[in-house]
C-alpha cells in the first residue's frame, strides 16, 4: 500500500535543517500517515477533541478488541514511539500538545506512565507540552504525574515552573494542596520552587489552598509577598498590599461553615470575573478601534492584507472586525479580490450567530445576485432571529422579484424587526428597479395589508411600510398615504407619506397636503412644500394661500422652507394661465398682503419665461404690464414707465391683442405723473397702426382736463409742449384745436409771479405813508 507524499505533511512540523525537514520528524509522519490508513484515522476532529475519553478505556475501539498478538504489539509500539517522538522532536508547542492529545487518547494502560517518564526528563518544551494539555484536559490527571510536576516547580525555565503550577493547580484532590503547602512553608526548598508553589495554590479555590497562602504570609519577605499576590488572585479581594489586612480577613471567615465560605468566595471571584469581563471587553473594544483606524488609514492595496489577516486571526473578535471592515469596504464601492470574497463566503456557514451574520452582510455588500439564492435557502432553514435579519436586509439588496415571494409573509411576522426589515428589503429592490411588472400588483396588496394592520406606535416599521410603497409606486397607495399625514403618526412617518405622494404625482393628492404644509415638524413642512409646488393647480387659490403662507415670518420660521415656498409659488403661476395669475394678484392687491413681495413675485415670473424656448413675447409683456402697475401701485414711478416700455416691445413684437390697453395704461399713468417724454412718445407710436388715436387722443385730452381742474396750469403747459413736440399717434386738426384751447386756458389759469423788494425800499415807503398821515 503506498503513502502519500511526505512533502504534504499532515501537521504543521518546523524546518529541522535548512535544507528540508528533519529526516526523524518526516519518518514518524509517514508512520502517522499509515496509522491513519490502516485504521480510519487517529486525528481526532475538532468535535472529537472536545470530546475527551473516559477512564482508561481505549479511543479506537478497533485497537482495544484486537488480539493481542506480537504484530499488534509491534503496531501499538510503533504508533506509542511515532507519538513520543512528536512530543520530543524539535517541533512547535502545537504539534507537541498535539501529540500529548493523540497518546492520551489511545488509552493505553501504560501511556500515564511514559508521559510520566517524559515530565521527569530534560526537555522542556516537552514538559511544558504535557502539563498544559493536562490543564486543557484534566481528565486525563494521573497520580502518576504528581511527584513529576511537583520536581518540576524547580526546574530553572520559568515556562516549564508555570506550566506545571497550572496542571498541579486542576487536580481536585490527591493531596496535591497539602505538599504544595509543604512547600511553600519549608525554608529549606529552594526559593524558585517555593514561587512556583505559591503560584499554583493561588489558582486554587479551596480553603485549604487559601489557608496555606495566609500561613505563608509568615514566610521570608519574598515569599510572603507572593502569597499576599496568590490570596488577591485567588480569594477575589484586594487587600492593598497589607499582610495585617489579609490576616485580619481570614479571621473573620474561621467562623464560617464550609458551605458559606465556598458561597462567599464564589460570589467574590464571579464578582471578580464580571469585572475581568468587562475590562477585556474594553480592551477588545480599544483594539478593535485602533485595527480600524489603521485599517481606514491604508491604501486599497494594504486595506486587503489586512482583511486577509483580520480575518484568519485566531481570535474570534478579530475575525468579526475583519467581517465588519470588509462590509464597509465594499460599501465605500471598492473592489475585493476572489480569494478573500471566498473567505466571506465560507464564514456564512459559522456556527457562531454573530459571525454568521457578519459573514450575510458582507457578502450582501458584494452586490452579487448569484448569493440570492444561498439568502434564500438560508431563510427556509429558520434561522435565529440575528442572522434572519442579516438574511432578509442582504436580500434587498441582491434579491428581485422573485425573493419578495419569502419576503412578503415576513410582513406580518410577530417580530417587528423582521417585519420592518422586510419591508424594507422590498422596497429596495423597488428601487434598484429589479422588482418586475408582473409582481407589482401581488406586492402592493401585500404593502396594503400590512400597512392596515399597523399601529401608530409601531413608528419604524410604518415608516418602511411607505417607503416600499414609495419605491414600487403604485396609484392604490393614494389612500394610504394621505391616512398617514394624520398628526397621530410620527414624523418619520408623515415624512414618508409625503415622498410616497411626490413620488406618485398625482394632482388629486395635493389637497392632501394642505395640512401637512402647516406640519409642526419642520422636515415634514419642508417636503410638503416642496410636493405641492409640484402638484398644486395655478387656478386652486388654497392650494396657492398654503404657499403664500410660508413665505413669509411669522408664520414660517425656517429660512429653508422659506425659500422653497417662495421657488414653489413662482413654479406653480408660471405653468398657469394669465387669467390664474390675474386672479392671485388681485387677491394679493385687494387683501394688502405682502404687497412688497408682489414685484419679485412677477419678476421671477418674467425671468422664467425667459428661460423657455422658445420666449413666449405676449405671455412676457402681459407679466411686465403687471409689474408696473405694481410699481405705480407701490409710488415707484420710474420703474413702473421703464416696466411699461418693455412690456409694450413684447406686446408690439407679439401683435397682442392686449396692446392698446396696456399704451393707455402707459400713457396715462406719465400723464399724471409728468413722465411722458420722447421715450414714452415713441413707443406708443411704435404701436401703430395697433393704437386706436381717437382713444389716445381722448386720454391725453381727459388727463390733461382733470389737470386743469385741479388748477396745475405749468405741468398742463410743460406737457402740452412735449405733446406737440413727441405726439403719441399724428395729431388732426380736432386734437390741435383741443390742445390749443388747453394751453389759453392754462396760460389764464397761471399766477403773475410775485414782486419782491428790498428791505431797504421797503421801509421809505412804510415811512411815506406816515408822512402823508
Amino acid at each position: 500500500m503506498g503513502l502519500p507524499d511526505a512533502r504534504q505533511p499532515t501537521l504543521p512540523l518546523r524546518r529541522g535543517h535548512a535544507d528540508g525537514y528533519d529526516k526523524d520528524v518526516a519518518r514518524m509522519l509517514r508512520t502517522a500517515i499509515s496509522f491513519v490508513i490502516l485504521f480510519g484515522g487517529f486525528f481526532p476532529t475538532h468535535a472529537q477533541e472536545s470530546q475527551p475519553a473516559t477512564g482508561t478505556a481505549s479511543s479506537p475501539a478497533e485497537m482495544q478488541s484486537a488480539p493481542d498478538t506480537a504484530a499488534a504489539v509491534q503496531l501499538r509500539e510503533a504508533r506509542i514511539a511515532d507519538l513520543v517522538a512528536l512530543i520530543e522532536g524539535p517541533n512547535s508547542p502545537d504539534v507537541r500538545r498535539t501529540g500529548v492529545r493523540q497518546l492520551l487518547l489511545l488509552g493505553y494502560e501504560d501511556v500515564p506512565k511514559r508521559l510520566a517518564a517524559i515530565l521527569s526528563g530534560s526537555n522542556a518544551g516537552a514538559r511544558t507540552a504535557i502539563a498544559l494539555t493536562l490543564v486543557e484536559q484534566p481528565v486525563y490527571l494521573d497520580a502518576v504525574f504528581i511527584d513529576p510536576l511537583i520536581a518540576t516547580l524547580a526546574d530553572g525555565d520559568a515556562e516549564v515552573r508555570t506550566a506545571a503550577a497550572a496542571a498541579l493547580a486542576a487536580y481536585p484532590n490527591h493531596g496535591v494542596t497539602d505538599r504544595l503547602r509543604g512547600l511553600v512553608l519549608d525554608a529549606a526548598t529552594p526559593r524558585a520552587q517555593r514561587l512556583a508553589a505559591v503560584a499554583s495554590l493561588a489558582l486554587v479555590t479551596d480553603r485549604n489552598a487559601i489557608e496555606a497562602l495566609v500561613a505563608a504570609l509568615e514566610a521570608d519577605p519574598v515569599v510572603a509577598q507572593a502569597a499576599l499576590l496568590a490570596l488577591e488572585q485567588a480569594t477575589g479581594m484586594d487587600f492593598l498590599g497589607s499582610a495585617g489586612t489579609a490576616r485580619e480577613w481570614w479571621q473573620a471567615t474561621t467562623t464560617l461553615s464550609r458551605e458559606e465560605w465556598q458561597q462567599q468566595q464564589i460570589e467574590r471571584l464571579v464578582r471578580k470575573a464580571r469585572e475581568t469581563q468587562r475590562r477585556l471587553t474594553e480592551l477588545e473594544s480599544r483594539l478593535a478601534r485602533v485595527l480600524e483606524e489603521s485599517f481606514q488609514r491604508a491604501g486599497d492595496a494594504e486595506r486587503t492584507t489586512l482583511l486577509a489577516a483580520y480575518l484568519t486571526d485566531p481570535d474570534s473578535n478579530i475575525r468579526l472586525l475583519g467581517l465588519t471592515l470588509a462590509r464597509r469596504h465594499l460599501a465605500e464601492g471598492k473592489a475585493l479580490p476572489a480569494d478573500i470574497q471566498q473567505r466571506l463566503r465560507e464564514f456564512m456557514n459559522s456556527p457562531n450567530p454573530r459571525k454568521q451574520a457578519a459573514a450575510i452582510r458582507a457578502v450582501a455588500g458584494l452586490r452579487q445576485s448569484e448569493d440570492a439564492a444561498t439568502f434564500l435557502r438560508l431563510l427556509e432553514t429558520n434561522p435565529p432571529r440575528e442572522i434572519r435579519l442579516a438574511l432578509v436586509n442582504g436580500l434587498g439588496f441582491i434579491g428581485n422579484g422573485t425573493s419578495t415571494t419569502a419576503l412578503m409573509p415576513l410582513l406580518r411576522d410577530l417580530d417587528e424587526a423582521t417585519a420592518t426589515e422586510a419591508a424594507a428589503a422590498i422596497g429596495r429592490i423597488a428601487e434598484r428597479g429589479r422588482l418586475g411588472i408582473e409582481a407589482t400588483p401581488v406586492i402592493a396588496e401585500a404593502l396594503l395589508d400590512a400597512w392596515g394592520v399597523t399601529l401608530p406606535g409601531q413608528t419604524n416599521l410604518r415608516e418602511r411600510l411607505l417607503w416600499a410603497m414609495g419605491n414600487v409606486g403604485d396609484a392604490r397607495f393614494a389612500t394610504a398615504f394621505a391616512a398617514a399625514l394624520n398628526r397621530e403618526n410620527a414624523a418619520n412617518v408623515r415624512q414618508a407619506a409625503v415622498r410616497g405622494i411626490a413620488t406618485l404625482r398625482l394632482t388629486q393628492l395635493a389637497d392632501a397636503l394642505l395640512a401637512a404644509a402647516g406640519d409642526p415638524d419642520a422636515g415634514v413642512r419642508r417636503l410638503a412644500v416642496e410636493t405641492l409646488g409640484d402638484l398644486a393647480a395655478s387656478s386652486n387659490i388654497a392650494h396657492l394661500e398654503a404657499l403664500w403662507d410660508r413665505v413669509d415670518s411669522p408664520p414660517e420660521t425656517d429660512e429653508s422652507i422659506r425659500q422653497i415656498a417662495w421657488r414653489s409659488t413662482v413654479d406653480v403661476l408660471a405653468r398657469g394661465t394669465t387669467e390664474d395669475l390675474g386672479r392671485w394678484l388681485a387677491r394679493l392687491t385687494e387683501s394688502g398682503e405682502s404687497l412688497q413681495r408682489v414685484p419679485d413675485l412677477l419678476q421671477q415670473l418674467i425671468v422664467l419665461t425667459a428661460e423657455t424656448e422658445p420666449v413666449d413675447r405676449a405671455r412676457r409683456g402681459l407679466l411686465r404690464s403687471q409689474l408696473a402697475a405694481m410699481h405705480a401701485r407701490i409710488g415707484s414711478a420710474e420703474p413702473a414707465i421703464d416696466t411699461w416700455v418693455a412690456a409694450l416691445g413684447d406686446l408690439h413684437a407679439a401683435a397682442a391683442r392686449e396692446t392698446p390697453a396696456v399704451a393707455v395704461d402707459l400713457l396715462r399713468y406719465a400723464l399724471r405723473n409728468d413722465q411722458y417724454d420722447e421715450i414714452v412718445a415713441n413707443t406708443l407710436a411704435a404701436g401703430n397702426p395697433g393704437l386706436e388715436p381717437e382713444a389716445i387722443w381722448r386720454t391725453v385730452l381727459t388727463e390733461l382736463e382733470n389737470r386743469l381742474g385741479a388748477r396745475a396750469a405749468e405741468p398742463v403747459i410743460a406737457l402740452l409742449n412735449t405733446l406737440e413736440q413727441h405726439p403719441p399717434v399724428p395729431l388732426n386738426d380736432d386734437v390741435r384745436a383741443a390742445l390749443a384751447d388747453l394751453r389759453t386756458r392754462a396760460l389764464g389759469l397761471r399766477q403773475p409771479p410775485p414782486t419782491t423788494a428790498t428791505a431797504p425800499a421797503t421801509l421809505p415807503a412804510h415811512g411815506a405813508d406816515d408822512t402823508e398821515d
